[in-house]
């Protein structure tokens, strides 16, 4: 049990540490609710992940609307998967990587 509460101190700690720095997330840092979406905001390598994966998701999106439902059903799948890392950089550094292959791969498909 004090696991996840050191995790979310040191993910306050880091917030705390750069306030007001919301780096490149696709969300807004300053609404990050979750301990996942606070430890990307305060990381930059994974704030540009999400960054890269969203544009790429968001074209994908765009690009085929016929095939959106099933898209918007894998990510919501992913991000599931996503937040089981919580705060584990190297987890969600390794989750990214691997949806951002699996997307890009999907959109020179297109």
């Amino acid at each position: 049990m004090q696991q996840p509460v050191a995790a979310i101190a040191g993910a306050l700690l880091i917030a705390l540490a750069f306030p007001g720095t919301s780096l490149a997330a696709s969300y807004d840092c300053k609404k990050a609710s979750t301990l996942t979406e606070i430890v990307i905001c305060a990381d930059q390598r994974l704030s540009v992940y999400d960054e890269q994966l969203s544009a790429v998701y968001n074209r994908i999106k765009k690009a085929n609307p016929l095939a959106e439902s099933e898209l918007v059903n894998s990510q919501r799948k992913w991000l599931k998967s996503r937040n089981t890392c919580s705060s584990d950089v190297g987890c969600l550094s390794n989750a990214y990587a691997s949806r951002l292959l699996e997307l890009q791969q999907l959109d020179r498909s297109q």
